[in-house]
């Protein structure tokens, strides 16, 4: 089996390099209307580089990522239900702007059941 670079990387690799050369050369530039263009066009092209980047790495522009990563990083291995359910408590609180997630609501319920 080849594992070899996939089309999506490649396409944001080029379009990057595509860029920052658009950049380079509206620094060179003498005219104002080739400076604007370039600086258009190297926009344009760092949109696909920057989808590639929120897709692969969703906490840059979401909040509700960052927190669901700090909360399980919190967790250690010997941690008992109670400590679990103060940690997620504390991350997301009763009056709080997040909701936990459905499956951390689910479990709660069930740990009370139990």
């Amino acid at each position: 089996m080849t594992f070899g670079i996939h089309p999506i990387f490649l396409i944001a690799g080029v379009t990057l390099v595509g860029a920052v050369m658009c950049i380079v050369f509206a620094f060179q530039a003498s005219q104002w209307l080739k400076r604007g263009i370039f600086i258009v066009i190297a926009l344009v092209l760092f949109a696909p580089t920057g989808l590639i980047l929120a897709s692969l790495k969703p906490e840059l522009v979401d909040a509700r990522y960052r927190t669901y990563k700090r909360l399980y990083r919190e967790i250690q291995v010997a941690m008992t239900r109670t400590e679990v359910m103060a940690l997620i408590s504390s991350h997301y609180p009763p009056g709080g702007k997040r909701l936990p997630q459905r499956s951390l609501l689910i479990r709660r319920k069930s740990w009370v059941c139990s």
